[in-house]
C-alpha cells in the first residue's frame, strides 16, 4: 500500500504516525482487552496510575497525561471503581479534588499485563534495527515535547 503524500511527492509523516499508532495499538489491545476484558480508556487510566510516582492522580491529570477528553476518563474511572479496580480519595486541603489510585487487585492487574504489553511491544520494536529504534525514540520524545510547548 503506498503512503499518502504531499505535493512534493514526499510521504505525510501524519498519515505514518496515524497508522503505526493504529497498528501498534490494536496489537497492544488484544493484550488488555483479551487478558482482562478492559477498553482502552480503562487500560490508559491503570496505565497512568500504576506508573505514577505516588501511584495517584487526579481525574484532571489523567486528561491531561492522555489527552483522552473528560467524558471518557470518567466514564473510565467509574468502570474501573465498579470493579473494584479503583479507589477515590476526598484531597484533604482541597475538598473539590479526589485522588485516584489503584487497588490491590488493580495493581495486581496493572502488574500482570504490562509484561505481557511489553512483550508485543518488543515483538514489534524487533523488527527494527537498534538504530531504528533509538531514532523512533527519540523522535517521539521531541514530539511530545513540542507539543507540550504548544499548550
Amino acid at each position: 500500500m503506498d503512503d499518502a503524500r504531499n505535493l512534493d511527492g514526499e510521504p505525510l509523516i501524519s498519515f505514518a504516525l496515524a497508522r503505526a499508532a493504529t497498528a501498534f495499538g490494536r496489537a497492544v489491545a488484544q493484550v488488555y482487552r483479551g487478558e482482562a476484558g478492559l477498553s482502552g480508556p480503562e487500560f490508559a487510566v491503570i496505565q497512568i496510575l500504576g506508573a505514577a510516582a505516588s501511584r495517584r492522580a487526579t481525574s484532571s491529570e489523567i486528561v491531561a497525561a492522555t489527552t483522552m477528553d473528560k467524558t471518557k476518563v470518567s466514564r473510565a474511572v467509574a468502570s474501573l471503581a465498579a470493579r473494584g479496580w479503583l479507589q477515590r480519595m476526598r484531597a484533604e486541603t482541597d475538598r473539590r479534588y479526589e485522588f485516584l489510585s489503584l487497588t490491590p487487585d488493580g495493581e495486581g492487574a496493572y502488574a500482570t499485563l504490562v509484561p505481557h504489553v511489553r512483550d508485543v511491544e518488543e515483538s514489534v520494536l524487533a523488527r527494527l534495527t537498534e538504530e531504528e529504534r533509538r531514532n523512533l525514540s527519540l523522535g517521539l520524545l521531541g514530539l511530545l515535547r513540542s507539543f507540550d510547548a504548544r499548550d
